[in-house]
């Protein structure tokens, strides 16, 4: 969710069994004034600490950047909801979550306060996840739902980092283009065309961090843009800063390693 060319970044596998739910564990330490938060197709619970205190809550799906002001040296401690399981753990729809961030305890009620405060305590990572699976295991249904459309799309467009039309969606799926719009909506709050544009920015971010060197229009065609044109417009669009810019600053981090 927040950009790794801008914060520095630990990743950690979460508990196995969660993973069809779950995305990933991510600790963020602020090192600059501003934190730079990028759409990634998913739903987000984080944990904000500072000397001060500790805050949770959680972001919905995120279909623009934003640039967050850090006025005090910030620790933030996420988990990714994958957008289609949400639900089980958090007994919300993505839809109720908008595109910005709402407080934990309007979802959980008052122990959110107290697992903030346990995660603030926590001395390291590993101890700080063993606080989140213990909630999570609790609240994660033995059975699962039923696969529905909306989970089955989602698993499609994952699936193909993005790159494919919402026509395309629709027949694999042997629906109209009209009832998956219709699903999207009403599960999500925005239409699959933006789930899509997402996904395919994220990949394309990756393979971008992985390749700093590559040309644009050799990444475009990989990452199924029209053009390069398209691919630096919709990048702006999501990341706010072009992609040569980003690509200097990858490559720059990666010399003074």
């Amino acid at each position: 969710m927040i950009a790794t060319s801008i914060l520095s970044m630990r990743q950690a596998l979460i508990y196995p069994p969660m993973w069809p739910v779950i995305g990933r564990a991510r600790s963020k330490e602020g090192k600059r004034d501003t934190n730079r938060i990028l759409p990634d197709g998913c739903v987000d619970l984080i944990v904000s600490i500072t000397d001060n205190n500790a805050q949770a809550f959680v972001a919905g799906f995120m279909n623009r950047f934003d640039v967050l002001p850090l006025t005090e040296p910030t620790f933030s401690f996420g988990i990714r909801f994958y957008s289609d399981s949400v639900h089980t753990l958090l007994r919300h729809h993505p839809a109720d979550f908008g595109d910005g961030g709402i407080e934990l305890e309007l979802v959980w009620g008052n122990p959110a306060f107290e697992i903030a405060e346990t995660i603030a305590q926590a001395r390291d990572m590993k101890e700080r996840i063993a606080v989140v699976e213990a909630v999570l295991r609790k609240k994660l249904d033995k059975a699962y739902r039923p696969e529905r459309l909306f989970e089955r799309c989602m698993g499609h467009i994952f699936a193909n980092k993005g790159m494919l039309s919402v026509r395309k969606l629709a027949e694999m799926e042997h629906y109209s283009e009209r009832t998956v719009r219709r699903t999207f909506a009403h599960e999500l709050g925005v239409s699959p065309k933006e789930v899509l544009e997402v996904v395919q920015f994220q990949s394309l971010l990756v393979g971008l961090q992985q390749n700093v060197h590559a040309r644009l229009a050799d990444l475009a065609l990989l990452y199924g843009y029209a053009d390069h044109a398209h691919l630096s417009n919709q990048f702006k669009r999501f990341y706010g800063l072009a992609p040569q810019t980003v690509m200097a600053q990858i490559a720059c981090q990666a010399t003074n390693r």
